[in-house]
């Protein structure tokens, strides 16, 4: 079972690959418009080939910015979820402290008042 620093540590791997697939869209991008601008067809073929070509990239782009953005999301949830167990179960072990201080001072003061 995974956990929370499991899942934390596994975010920053996704976030290494997502760059470099980012990187590899944008490299194929670059080699794609220098492909078509050096393409020997009539200059409105290569204009609405780029403009496909960018829509295309464009979108894919969006894509991966809203992948981004859920990864985000989810991440930020978890941690959240995280930091709020943790301070229940500190909260928790502090009463459990309290109660057990009390109950010493209570046993502390009852024996005081039978000597």
């Amino acid at each position: 079972m995974k956990t929370g620093e499991d899942k934390m540590k596994n975010d920053g791997k996704s976030g290494n690959t997502s760059r470099i697939v980012g990187s590899l869209v944008a490299g194929a991008a670059v080699g794609l418009a220098a492909g078509i601008l050096l393409a020997p067809e009539k200059g409105k073929k290569t204009r609405a080939k780029l403009m496909d070509d960018a829509k295309d990239l464009t979108n894919k782009l969006k894509d991966k910015a809203n992948d981004f953005k859920d990864k985000a999301s989810n991440f930020k949830d978890q941690a959240s979820d995280h930091i709020e167990e943790k301070a229940n179960e500190i909260k928790d072990k502090a009463n459990d402290l309290k109660d057990k201080a009390s109950d010493g001072i209570d046993a502390v003061t009852a024996n005081l008042k039978s000597s």
